[in-house]
């Protein structure tokens, strides 16, 4: 269903195409690393100090350097400070989506910083700045057409000021802070994924003459919004669509290869990649990979002071090589194949309790018939 205020969105898709769903459907979320861990800390159990030292005793010594001399990294980053985020895309095991693009990783705020890109982007489109656009942005006169970005109903991008307008999970998060006047859309959008697609074409278009659509984001996963998922082909047909309106696409990303890849994304099979990831959280620090074509041609336009912590890509180089020693991805492939048959058994022995499984990897989540049965099971699942 369509959003009601505050931002442009559109339904997804539901999970099963022919399933119904029950009128007032509880999600149950078996997300063990979220149960289990803090997310912003930890990846995989392990320590920090075993993490450091078990593959690389000399990074330990340079990790305890780090919090008593951070560096500004956009002015005056370590000489191999270069080297280091360039290797995570072949690291992280990247492929797929991401192979053949050039792409880049930063580390400000991992966000907002791809939204203001596709600002730029739109706006400036190879123009030089005016002296006129220089004076009235001071004054924060409002430009007509105001860019937009669309965003999902139910999907989860933060909460600092300008991504909260795209946040829509939760009424809480939004309560008492000041929206972006961006339109909302009151007709009622189809569950199934052809009409989903043709809701976004239609928005997108209808919004050029007045507030055209910078940019599109989406989450591989509607997770906090109630873990609501959609097939690889829908994600196929929303980047050809995209493409083909020429509004830039950013997938919100984790990482972590909780879905059983590293990143959710690589599962769709695009013939062409996101022309942004931003990812965070799970992979311990925050981050973007984006496109040439979105890149400011003038400096310090994505800039603040830190652009990043150095120790924590240290703590992210060692997570990822101890996934790739362990066979960790190989574990999560087992257990979510596993998971995901128990879940829909369980749903055909109970379909008077739980209903429409799904989930990728260990991500998976099922329908409870109301609140209730689902805070019982939760609470009996914890004890």
């Amino acid at each position: 269903r369509a959003a009601q205020a505050g931002q442009t969105h559109v339904q997804l898709s539901s999970r099963r195409a022919g399933r119904a769903q029950h009128p007032h459907r509880q999600r149950a979320r078996p997300r063990s690393k979220q149960l289990m861990e803090e997310a912003n800390k930890k990846q995989l159990p392990h320590g920090i100090y075993f993490l450091l030292t078990t593959a690389n005793p000399a990074a330990t010594t340079l990790w305890m350097k780090c919090p008593s001399n951070r560096p500004a990294l956009g002015v005056c980053p370590p000489s191999d400070w270069v080297d280091r985020p360039e290797r995570q895309p072949a690291v992280c095991g990247a492929q797929g989506p991401l192979k053949g693009a050039d792409h880049d990783v930063r580390l400000p705020a991992p966000t907002r910083t791809p939204i203001k890109m596709l600002f730029m982007r739109y706006m400036r489109a190879g123009r030089p700045v005016s002296q006129q656009e220089l004076d009235s942005t001071m004054l924060n006169e409002r430009r007509a057409p105001a860019p937009l970005i669309l965003s999902f109903k139910r999907s989860f991008h933060g909460r600092t000021l300008g991504v909260l307008s795209c946040t829509r999970s939760k009424a809480i998060h939004k309560l008492d802070v000041p929206a972006f006047q961006w339109p909302a859309h009151q007709e009622h959008n189809a569950k199934q994924e052809k009409l989903s697609l043709v809701q976004v074409e239609e928005t997108v278009n209808r919004q050029r003459a007045t507030e055209p659509v910078a940019g599109l984001i989406v989450e591989p996963i509607l997770a906090e919004g109630g873990d609501i998922h959609a097939r690889p082909e829908y994600f196929k047909a929303l980047r050809s669509l995209c493409s083909k309106l020429d509004v830039p696409l950013l997938v919100d990303e984790t990482g972590g290869g909780l879905c059983g890849t590293y990143w959710a994304h690589e599962q769709w099979g695009l013939d062409s990649p996101p022309d942004a990831v931003t990812f965070s959280k799970r992979t311990l620090l925050g981050g973007i990979y984006f496109s040439d074509n979105l890149v400011p041609d003038q400096q310090y336009r994505v800039y603040n002071t830190w652009l990043g912590e150095p120790s924590k890509v240290m703590l992210l180089e060692a997570v990822i090589r101890t996934i790739k020693e362990e066979k960790l991805m190989d574990s999560v492939l087992e257990a979510g194949t596993a998971l995901t048959k128990g879940l829909e058994g369980l749903s055909r022995a109970y379909p008077q309790l739980i209903n429409s499984p799904a989930g990728l990897g260990i991500m998976c989540a099922v329908d409870f018939a109301d609140t209730n049965s689902r805070n019982e099971a939760v609470q009996r699942l914890r004890n």
